[in-house]
């Protein structure tokens, strides 16, 4: 009599086996990582151009469309979506999974500045990796009788939050800055500057 039939004709030994069998189903699924809603990561990149003044069929027609032709053959590329608005335009950039994104993007970034057709008025394009960042926290200040008095308070649990390890704090409603650079003439003509090309170099760098 084979191991089959032995198996068969004992009373216990199916019911211990089909014990077993669930209890390490259940050790099994206790072990594998659930969510409620799953996030799927699309891997993508950014391509955007501030072009102030410009009308959202100006920015579509010499913006847009000629970024979103030299882009179409990157490699990996998926699909790529063009949205245009007055004084903006924005490329978001969708490739496989498979898709090597450092090269990705340092290809995206060689045709975006190989681009010679962009209007000379408007601003040099930014290219930046598409990120997963999920929202886990609104914060809204409020007290004193003007804005100003709640910017410095602002700033300070901006600064506490990335040190305790957020990787990105957003904040909206705070006026924008602005920085004043008093530079000697004598500076510019020692170091052969223009006035123009010293506002180029700040804008890259502040960029």
């Amino acid at each position: 009599m084979g191991w089959i039939d032995r198996f068969h004709s004992h009373r216990l030994a199916a019911n211990l086996l089909m014990v077993m069998m669930l209890a390490l189903g259940l050790f099994a699924a206790r072990q594998v990582p659930t969510a409620l809603d799953p996030s799927a990561t699309i891997p993508g990149v950014w391509v955007e151009v501030q072009w102030p003044g410009a009308a959202a069929e100006d920015v579509a027609g010499a913006v847009a469309t000629p970024l979103e032709q030299a882009l179409l053959g990157v490699p990996g590329l998926d699909e790529i979506h063009a949205r245009s608005r007055p004084g903006q335009a924005v490329l978001s950039l969708e490739f496989f999974p498979d898709t090597d994104m450092v090269l990705a993007l340092d290809t995206v970034k060689q045709r975006v500045a190989s681009l010679r057709e962009l209007p000379r008025d408007a601003e040099r394009p930014t290219v930046s990796r598409i990120t997963d960042d999920e929202l886990i926290a609104s914060l809204l200040i409020t007290g004193g009788d003007r804005l100003e008095d709640l910017i410095p308070l602002a700033r300070r649990l901006e600064a506490e939050l990335l040190e305790a390890g957020i990787d990105q704090v957003v904040m909206n409603g705070l006026p924008e800055q602005a920085l004043n650079i008093e530079v000697p003439s004598t500076f510019l003509t020692a170091q052969g500057l223009s006035l123009e090309r010293l506002a180029l170099t700040l804008t890259e760098q502040a960029r």
